[in-house]
């Protein structure tokens, strides 16, 4: 039975448009934050865009501990060593800028802390 025996074509509703807009919505803001954090570590999007991306790839893909320390109001973060030892280096100056903007977690009064190995 199709659609259209069973409604009017009027009221069908057709989300294609609405699921393209969405999915270009969450691009574009992942393309931004992307270009964000290669900004913060001193890459402008243009230059080194090949390895920046790769290491961004990398640290989401890593491992982390997350510790809870309620007496010191932390979420520490603690990233497992990387596969590229420069990848590491570059890890722990990510840590140190993102640490420094003292991030709360979400629904807690704990601030965010990030360590590299």
């Amino acid at each position: 039975m199709e659609v259209g025996e069973t409604m009017a074509p009027e009221q069908v509703v057709y989300l294609e448009t609405e699921r393209k807009l969405i999915a270009d919505i969450i691009k574009t803001v992942a393309y931004r934050a992307e270009s964000a954090m290669l900004a913060q570590l001193g890459l402008a999007p243009t230059s080194c865009q090949n390895e920046g991306q790769a290491f961004l790839k990398a640290v989401f893909q890593s491992t982390a501990d997350l510790l809870a320390c309620n007496e010191s109001k932390q979420l520490v973060v603690q990233f497992h060593s990387m596969t590229q030892s420069r990848f590491n280096r570059v890890l722990q100056e990510l840590c140190e800028q993102v640490t420094e903007q003292k991030i709360t977690y979400p629904g807690t009064d704990l601030v965010m802390v990030f360590q590299a190995p």
